[in-house]
Order: C-alpha cells, then structure tokens, then sequence
C-alpha cells in the first residue's frame, strides 16, 4: 500500500493527494500498534502471577511440543483435518 502511494505521488505529481494518503497510512497503521502495545503491557502485568508456577509452565508446553511431534509423524494431523473438513463451510465456491 506503502509503495503504491508512493508510485502514485511520484507518477501523477498529486503531492498534496499523496500526502493525505499518507497521512491516513499512518494513522491506520499507528492505531493497531498502539492498541497491540498497550494490550501487551497489561497481558504482561497479568501474567506476573504466573511467575511462581514457571517451571511447570515449560514442563506442560514440552510435553506438549513432544505430542504433537509424535501425532505429526503418526499422520493423526492429517486425520483430524479430514474428519473436519465436513463440519466448516467451503470458501469457494
């Protein structure tokens, strides 16, 4: 989107269009960041509780990774894919 401003502006020789565009770039990619920011300040102060409990934390979510390895190599991704293919409508049609 970026570029195409760009190309747009260097193009048509519309700078004042060029600059409202990206103007409102800006803003449009700002306001996502700030929000993702701020969300991952306070997810962060939330989860200072689960300090206490880290070890067990990476002991579950090992185990875990061990698992799913283990159902990749067994094919049982693949299995579990075609049983819910049915349940979801199709994209394209």
């Amino acid at each position: 989107v970026l570029g195409s401003i760009l190309v747009l502006a260097a193009v048509k020789h519309q700078v004042a269009g060029a600059f409202w565009l990206l103007l409102f770039y800006g803003i449009g990619a700002a306001v996502p960041m700030l929000a993702i920011a701020y969300a991952g300040r306070a997810a962060s102060q939330s989860f200072q509780r689960l300090r206490p409990h880290t070890q067990k934390i990476q002991k579950v979510g090992g185990v875990m990774v061990i698992l799913m390895a283990i159902a990749i190599l067994q094919g049982w991704d693949i299995k579990l894919q075609l049983w819910l293919a049915p349940l979801f409508p199709p994209l394209f049609l």
